[in-house]
């Protein structure tokens, strides 16, 4: 075994622990926060409103943080201030119940809480090197503490009110800030501001980033909507707090495999092959629940997260590094998070409104549509530009 292979297995229990507890605390608010919108008097058009300024902030703060990661180099006091950032807003959120102040403060939320899953990615990216099929060893334990948080989480919110998810999160973060201390930190060179901007305009004008944006573009309109108004949709249908955690919690659960044998994937297919079977994965997904005629349905369904989900994150992770130029690493992992945040913008008002109108079985339709066109946007670019090429 090389040194640097031994090197980085030593930070690699400290980096799991990392994405155990981001993860918990991710489980904990996003899958119920909407639920507690809808609980406090908002309609699925303010909630939809809501999640379109959120992702518009997010989006520009998961570029700009990525950014001056890679200017600077502080990772650690960077994350620091996005926990600290969170939490505050966190509160901010729990202590208002008009739409107009929930309007901002979620959107502050967002520009803090955006920042650290691509922060978190590209540091474990440079700590694994040239090992990068390994980091879905790593990013499962992500799903881990999701599936556990959503399994307890879930059952302890049907037991004493939704409200409680603020004081869960806040204990969550505030053990994810001291991790933080203790938290492996890749090495990297703080690069000048003409060769960022350089590299990042090489990496732009280049043919498969283009394709890849516009078909994920697609695909997160849908996937957002879905994530959006799931738990939505099954509390109009009569489940009750315990189911929507436990289908959330089989969601998670069902993205470990996947992650696990991320590395052996990622040796036998490319990238770019995993993220084609995602999307059409997706689309099975959002047909089988346009037509579910009851909740009960819904945690069966979510068993497809694993390739839905699953192979869309290790597969759009390890194609937008290969992509990348070394020097803007964390921006290029920002850049699928602003891209994500984009079509989330497009997505929840839109989905807001037709849930309204046309119902969430015809939502859950329409989305399908989306991820169809993402597939054969994504498949038949790709196929082009291979051609090209030779």
């Amino acid at each position: 075994m090389s040194t640097l292979t031994q090197r980085a297995d030593s930070h690699l229990p400290m980096a799991k622990a990392i994405y155990f507890i981001n993860y918990a605390g991710f489980a904990i608010f996003m899958p119920f926060i909407n639920v507690y919108y809808r609980d406090i008097g908002l309609s699925g058009f303010e909630i939809g409103i809501i999640n379109t300024l959120s992702p518009l902030i997010g989006m520009l703060g998961g570029s700009l943080w990525g950014l001056l990661n890679d200017r600077f180099g502080k990772t650690r006091v960077l994350l620091g201030a996005a926990i600290l950032g969170s939490i505050i807003s966190s509160w901010g959120i729990a202590s208002v119940k008009s739409f107009i102040p929930l309007l901002v403060i979620a959107a502050l939320f967002s520009l803090f809480y955006s920042t650290l899953v691509p922060i978190i990615d590209s540091n474990t990216l440079l700590l694994l090197r040239n090992e990068r099929e390994r980091y879905g060893s790593i990013r499962l334990w992500g799903s881990v503490g999701y599936v556990l948080t959503s399994l307890i989480g879930g059952e302890v919110l049907k037991l004493l009110g939704l409200n409680r998810l603020f004081p869960i999160f806040t204990l969550l973060m505030v053990v994810f800030l001291i991790a933080i201390f203790w938290c492996p930190i890749g090495s990297r060179s703080p690069g000048s501001s003409t060769h960022l901007f350089s590299a990042l305009r090489i990496m732009l004008r280049k043919p498969h980033w283009l394709v890849f944006c516009i078909s994920v573009l697609f695909l997160w309109v849908a996937a957002s909507g879905m994530y959006n108004f799931m738990g939505v949709y099954m509390k109009d249908l009569g489940a009750d707090e315990g189911l929507i955690g436990l289908t959330m919690a089989i969601s998670g659960a069902s993205e470990i495999p996947i992650m696990f044998y991320g590395s052996r994937l990622l040796k036998r297919f490319a990238p770019r092959k995993m993220l084609a079977a995602a999307i059409l994965a997706y689309l099975i997904r959002m047909v089988l629940y346009g037509i579910m005629p009851s909740a009960t349905w819904a945690p069966f369904i979510s068993l497809l997260n694993s390739a839905s989900f699953g192979l869309f994150w290790i597969g759009s992770i390890a194609y937008i590094n290969d992509l990348a130029p070394d020097e803007i690493k964390s921006t290029s992992q920002g850049l699928l998070t602003a891209i994500l945040n984009l079509a989330s913008l497009a997505s929840t008002t839109f989905s807001g409104w037709l849930y309204d109108a046309a119902g969430p079985a015809n939502l859950f339709r329409i989305l399908a549509l989306f991820c169809l066109a993402a597939i054969l946007i994504f498949v038949g670019g790709t196929l082009r530009n291979r051609q090209n090429q030779t």
